[in-house]
């Protein structure tokens, strides 16, 4: 609940309006009560929705000094209504008592935030909404943190240097979490040492750093920059480490040591990189509760925790008959690696549906020729590649492959080329736009039900 007061103090203003239940930056799903926030966008600006966000129960609209209103709908005016958005966040923090935890990393940032939500679910714990992880997303996801929480859960993303550390300079992160790193944004960056440097910022100030035990040597240079007091490091080599992966009809069972106790938990998905962000929940569950017995109690509820849409999710398609291994959300260079060794120990005939990964300035050729040997060891019944980074790479397969520049081209052919039992992964940067392939599926269903 935001007052009307805290709203005053936050923005150093007079406001007597209505008070708001959070805030919102689209008309479209937001919820009655709360503060609208007219922002600029790509097209059109966001007061041009005031009107919408007044018959959606917006209690009052967050709006630039020369908003005009013909309607009862409370107006904050401010200058800048980003900047206030901003201000809204920093008087949150400062007012929220319970445990702030940050994730950033190249992959598995909003499955591990996601994760420790679902962990954390008894004892009080707010995540911020899908990948709300930019210098618009993380303080709309702060200023609707609910005061009476016990942990809030944020993640942090980049694709420009800087981007971190402003970010933490807002957040505040007592608990920094660092997942996978790879070249995602490595066009904006230059080489990997830069993005390992942006990515350390995540430890700045923070009470205690989790990471895996493969980024010490990385991240050693930044320690002492970074006034981060405790470090806990997970892997192979220290007290927080998997003994053994046992595969299950569905999903499969983790044997994690934790110093002295040995226990085990069940995951809906035997992915290697799902297994290895399972042991970044853990390790940072010891980090919260230095108890590894609460530790093992909690981890039982990773066997009600599934791949998220977008991130690993299976869907099947009745009509065509067809499973859909759902990773359309992004690429990352290492995901899209992680993504296809998984890929490869699916059983029956597998079909490839990628879109090139973007942001890889003068490395994007060689990056997508590395994906060469993995995908010709999946041996894959077709392949459809997409975007004019994969076009070097079509030319290379041995495989039957379609390449195209753009997705729209492929309906057709993608769908005459389905045979039931097909298994098919779907993956690629955001841009690349292969989440039209699930719409095509659903499309065919909805014919079905006709």
């Amino acid at each position: 609940m935001w007052r009307a007061q805290d709203i005053s103090e936050a923005l150093n203003l007079f406001y007597t309006g209505s008070d708001g239940t959070g805030f919102s930056i689209d008309s479209r799903s937001l919820k009655a009560g709360e503060i609208f926030v007219a922002l600029p966008g790509e097209h059109v600006h966001g007061v041009q929705f005031l009107k919408h966000a007044f018959e959606k129960g917006a209690s009052a609209a967050l709006c630039p000094l020369d908003t005009v209103c013909s309607f009862p709908l409370p107006l904050i005016k401010v200058p800048d209504p980003m900047q206030a958005l901003r201000q809204l966040a920093a008087y949150r923090r400062k007012q929220f008592c319970g445990t702030v935890l940050g994730v950033t990393g190249s992959m598995g940032k909003t499955t591990v935030k996601e994760g420790l939500r679902h962990l954390l679910a008894e004892k009080g714990a707010y995540a911020s909404a899908a990948s709300f992880n930019n210098h618009l997303g993380l303080p709309l996801s702060l200023t609707n943190l609910p005061l009476e929480s016990t942990f809030g859960i944020f993640e942090l993303g980049t694709n420009h240097p800087g981007e971190i550390l402003d970010l933490v300079s807002l957040l505040k992160p007592q608990v920094s979490i660092l997942t996978a790193l790879s070249p995602a944004h490595i066009g904006h960056f230059g080489n990997m040492q830069a993005i390992e440097k942006e990515k350390s910022f995540i430890f700045q100030n923070a009470s205690l750093g989790v990471l895996s035990e493969d980024y010490k040597k990385v991240m050693d240079p930044y320690w002492i920059d970074r006034n981060c007091q405790n470090i806990l490091f997970y892997g192979p080599q220290t007290p927080i480490q998997i003994q053994e992966v046992i595969p299950l009809n569905e999903g499969c069972q983790v044997l994690c040591q934790m110093y002295d106790l040995t226990f085990s938990y069940s995951l809906t998905s035997c992915a290697p990189h799902w297994v290895a962000n399972s042991l970044i929940l853990v390790a940072t569950l010891y980090g919260l509760f230095q108890d590894p017995l609460e530790v093992a109690r909690l981890s039982q509820r990773l066997e009600t925790f599934f791949p998220l849409k977008g991130r690993g999710l299976r869907r099947f398609f009745l009509k065509k008959g067809v499973w859909v291994v759902d990773e359309s959300y992004n690429a990352a260079p290492g995901a899209m690696l992680a993504c296809l060794k998984a890929f490869e120990k699916e059983p029956g005939r597998k079909i490839l549906f990628l879109g090139q990964m973007g942001e890889l300035g003068d490395h994007s050729q060689a990056l997508h020729n590395s994906l060469i040997e993995p995908m010709t060891s999946i041996q894959p019944a077709h392949t459809f590649l997409i975007g004019p980074a994969f076009e070097g790479v079509a030319q290379r397969l041995k495989t039957p492959t379609t390449f195209a520049p753009s997705v729209k081209e492929l309906k057709k052919n993608f769908l005459q080329t389905l045979c039931k039992g097909d298994v098919i992964l779907v993956k690629g940067s955001f841009s690349s736009q292969v989440s039209v392939a699930l719409q095509w599926l659903e499309e065919e269903e909805k014919s079905l039900e006709l």
